[in-house]
């Protein structure tokens, strides 16, 4: 092989190392975004916590990416973080900022919702950013819960093996059953009651009706002559009331001495012309007891 061949050779793999070292950078700096001739405006974001966030992680403007994490620096409050937003994207003072994870296992990212106004922000602006609960979070969460879960269940088990004791080491089953099956009995019992008195009830209802039926066909069977009783009974109720203040009259005459009746009953004299009648009379007895009656006939 001649010089020059050779040397044509090494030139063309220079080449092709070459090109494919400058296709490669140029493939990294096209996927992160960067770009050379772009320019920036810096803005300050507060944190309460950027765990996972690095320096150089892309910021994402609505999905697409616009700008880059900058300078990342710890405070009182959590974390203030510089992003560096390309100078064709506009921001204003609604704009939302959140750290999110966009894999499962991968780093966090920033993403920005710019708002819609009416008032921009100015480079330098300070935004409050948002830390919605990852997948770290929900997983430490969990862990808490299956702890507390798992402490419920140990003192569950404990409080069953004291129950199982109670009820294994007494009589207390025999007496739970024992209850439970005079239950049942009572139960039993009520029932049969319950249809024997619902019998007698219906039967009693259908006497009722039977009597009732029975009673309104007397009525209607004998209607003239209740019609006729009633009038005779009216009659005998207003001759009633005459008799009664007839009556009334006679004793308000009787009271007031008027009338030959009420006269004689209030007289003094006739009282005692009275006493003496009676006097005489039993005088006149005692004298015929004593002597007899005599009977001359001539």
């Amino acid at each position: 092989m001649s010089v020059n061949r050779r040397r044509l050779d090494e030139f063309s793999v220079g080449v092709t190392v070459l090109a494919a070292i400058i296709i490669l950078i140029g493939g990294i700096i096209w996927g992160k975004g960067i770009s050379f001739n772009s320019k920036h405006e810096i803005y300050e974001v507060q944190f309460p916590e950027v765990y996972g966030l690095k320096e150089g992680s892309s910021v994402l403007i609505q999905g697409v990416a616009h700008g880059k994490v900058g300078m990342i620096t710890l405070n009182s409050e959590g974390a203030r973080v510089q992003i560096l937003i390309d100078t064709d994207v506009d921001l204003y003072d609604d704009a939302k900022v959140i750290l999110f994870t966009p894999q499962l296992m991968g780093g966090r990212m920033v993403t920005i919702d710019p708002g819609e106004g009416p008032a921009k922000l100015k480079p330098g602006a300070l935004l409050k950013g948002e830390v919605p609960a990852g997948m770290g979070e929900v997983m430490a969460a969990s862990g808490e819960v299956l702890d507390e879960l798992l402490s419920m269940i140990q003192q569950l088990n404990t409080t069953a093996r004291r129950v199982d004791s109670i009820f294994v080491k007494s009589d207390m089953v025999y007496r739970v059953d024992r209850t439970l099956t005079d239950l049942t009995d009572m139960t039993s019992a009520m029932k049969r009651d319950l249809a024997m008195t619902t019998s007698s009830l219906r039967d009693g209802a259908a006497q009722i009706r039977n009597s009732s039926e029975e009673f309104n066909t007397l009525l209607v069977d004998n209607r003239p002559r209740i019609d006729s009783l009633m009038v005779r009974l009216n009659s005998i109720a207003t001759e009633a009331d005459n008799f009664s203040s007839s009556l009334e009259t006679f004793g308000n005459q009787l009271t007031s001495q008027e009338g030959s009746l009420g006269k004689l009953m209030y007289s003094d004299s006739l009282h005692d012309e009275l006493v003496r009648t009676i006097a005489d009379t039993d005088s006149l007895i005692k004298r015929l007891k004593k002597e007899g009656i005599k009977v001359s006939l001539f």
